[in-house]
């Protein structure tokens, strides 16, 4: 995979290509302001798990560049950080609420 992913704090994020050193695309909700805290991308490239300052988990279709779930409710707190297993299998949040969570 060639592809950098960049979080802002307009709650965009940006896929640039790194071959071609170019933007490639924009992932963004035009109703949404919060802050993108980090980003993960799934082993196929295909799926990119963002967590944001307002407590949401969204996940992003790379390929066509829509949101494909968005997961709420699980932090009352921003989120510090997300991880995905080596097998990707299991997506790990934390949040500075001290929680962590695990979605499969």
């Amino acid at each position: 995979m060639h592809t950098l992913a960049a979080g802002f704090d307009d709650s965009s994020i940006k896929l640039f290509d790194l071959r071609a050193v170019a933007k490639v695309q924009k992932l963004k909700e035009s109703n949404d302001f919060e802050g993108v805290q980090e980003v993960a991308f799934s082993n196929s490239g295909r799926l990119l798990f963002a967590a944001y300052k307002n407590t949401k988990l969204k996940v992003w279709d790379t390929f066509t560049g829509l949101k494909a779930q968005q997961i709420d409710g699980y932090h009352k707190k921003t989120l510090n950080s997300i991880s995905l297993s080596c097998d990707g299998a299991t997506l790990a949040s934390v949040g500075k609420d001290g929680v962590i969570n695990t979605f499969q």
